[in-house]
């Protein structure tokens, strides 16, 4: 199996039924990007707990401070000046990740509010910092004192344990994909364990719940036993990420790397916590689609799992974007550009119109988020180009989650892109129009989502340029060298459906609302 699941580096048993954690050689060059990208490996865990407590604007009288998403991305700029000096797809990229990290600290909150207590960020932030292990495992047993006896209850341990755990999970691919309220479930069950295990280390079953162990005692359990418990604690140690160092204590490594997938699930005595086929989750791939180049050359595999199938249908269902006509979806988009181009806060707005988050989750609408979000930058324009995205291609590839079939979504972006019911479209047009469709499908991969957005952009435009050099040679008027939908359907009809299978994806009810 090819994709971001191979390359297995470490594997950390995270309960007793056989839940396990796969880190890949990919999820450590994530994390190295993340490094080089914020300069966070330069900051220490005292300014980041400092720089948060300082832009807070939630009241913090019960001793506990909190920060909104808008006070989180301020506290970003103050700690990464440098990033105004980055490309675009550099700052997209630094901003899914480090939005993964907050949303994945809110999932855990009931109140449906975007917040979270500093303490836990700080935490589990502490992991992207300079300092050693032991540094950082003392900075954030201290965030956890309430009372400053530097002392932990069972609870406060526990909750010490989970905030490294949860930045951990937004960081590997194989978790931070899970659904946020499994995604907690999993890390509570884990670090709860782990907690229990540290405190019957000194002291029987009946003791108080206020019973408490200080920090000698709990590195007294990590250097006894807790090390081959809690393994995943090493890559605190920001060192231990480069697979070449070997395989922390208490995890698997080397040979393992090659093992597949499912033997390793075996081998662990349970499943991965990502799931299996069969139930529309896991890694197993559902679609796989070649893209060539100009030049015919293979250049990429566009991959579409059981899970990305699963997200799709929620957010089509739980909106009701898929009782909506394309029209009525998509014209809002393109009444809100300017010269042809969206830029995020309209599309945001218009989102916010369209789809009715009152009776959503708070895990659905971080979901959906997520994924309208990735959506719109795979459209946003090149470096060098106005910002925003192309309006036009956006409102296309989107009328993909509305309802009809295939053949009345092609001709409805026909007439969008045209300008007219029987336009014609020249090459550019005709190029723009394939390429609408390929930028959809990919940015519904999650697969896709571990490779540079600048680079997946070209993927997708090489394969509409091929698609649409094939189409004008055979079907182009001569004198106008402009295309027909007419003549777009019969090339469909005459062996496209060949090249561009994909195309068969606009009817959702092939397969994101198929019964089987």
């Amino acid at each position: 199996e090819e994709g971001a699941a191979n390359n297995v580096a470490f594997t950390f048993l995270l309960t007793a039924e056989g839940h396990t954690l796969y880190l890949t050689v990919d999820d450590a060059d994530f994390v190295g990007r993340i490094l080089q990208l914020s300069g966070f490996e330069v900051l220490n865990c005292e300014l980041v707990y400092d720089i948060l407590n300082k832009n807070t604007t939630l009241d913090s009288s019960n001793g506990l401070g909190y920060v909104t998403k808008a006070d989180f991305d301020i506290a970003l700029r103050a700690l990464c000046p440098h990033v105004g000096g980055l490309s675009n797809d550099d700052v997209q990229f630094l901003t899914f990740a480090f939005s993964n990290i907050f949303y994945a600290f809110d999932a855990a909150d009931d109140g449906g509010y975007e917040y979270v207590a500093i303490r836990e960020l700080a935490c589990g932030l502490s992991l992207l910092c300079q300092g050693s292990k032991s540094v950082k495992l003392q900075f954030g047993f201290g965030l956890f004192d309430a009372d400053g006896d530097e002392c932990l209850t069972i609870l406060e341990l526990q909750s010490f344990l989970a905030s490294i755990l949860t930045v951990l999970f937004a960081c590997i691919y194989q978790t931070a994909r899970l659904p946020p309220s499994e995604s907690r479930a999993l890390i509570d069950q884990c670090t709860g364990a782990i907690a229990d295990d540290i405190f019957q280390s000194y002291y029987d079953a009946t003791s108080s719940a206020s019973t408490t162990i200080t920090f000698d005692q709990f590195g007294a359990w990590y250097n006894d036993r807790g090390f081959s418990l809690v393994p995943w604690l090493e890559l605190l140690d920001l060192s231990k990420w480069n697979p070449a160092q070997g395989a922390p204590n208490g995890s698997k490594g080397g040979a393992e790397r090659r093992q597949p997938a499912a033997e390793r699930s075996s081998a662990a005595g349970g499943s991965a916590v990502a799931g299996s086929g069969g139930d529309g989750g896991g890694d197993d791939v559902r679609f796989s689609f070649v893209l060539v180049d100009e030049t015919s050359t293979p250049a990429f595999t566009v991959e579409i799992s059981g899970m990305d199938m699963k997200a799709i249908h929620s957010l089509v269902t739980k909106t009701a974007l898929v009782n909506l006509a394309p029209n009525s979806f998509c014209a809002p988009l393109l009444e809100s550009s300017m010269d042809g181009v969206l830029d995020k806060r309209f599309f945001d707005k218009c989102m916010r119109k369209l789809v009715k988050s009152t009776n959503l989750s708070k895990d659905d609408q971080n979901a959906f988020s997520v994924i309208l979000s990735a959506i719109f930058y795979s459209f946003e324009a090149d470096e060098g180009e106005d910002e925003g995205a192309d309006c036009v291609e956006l409102a296309i590839g989107m009328a993909m989650l509305c309802t009809g079939d295939k053949s009345s979504k092609l001709l409805y972006a026909w007439q969008v892109m045209s300008g007219e019911v029987d336009g014609c479209l020249d090459f550019a047009s005709l190029q723009s129009y394939i390429r609408s469709f390929l930028r959809m499908l990919i940015a519904i991969s999650f697969d896709a989502s571990s490779h540079r957005t600048a680079e997946t952009k070209a993927y997708a435009s090489g394969m509409a340029a091929w698609v649409t050099e094939s189409i004008m040679r055979d079907y182009a008027d001569a004198d106008t060298e402009m295309v027909v939908f007419d003549d777009f359907a019969q090339w469909y009809t005459d062996g496209g459906y060949e090249v561009a299978p994909w195309l068969e994806l606009l009817d959702l009810s092939k397969w994101v609302l198929a019964k089987s």
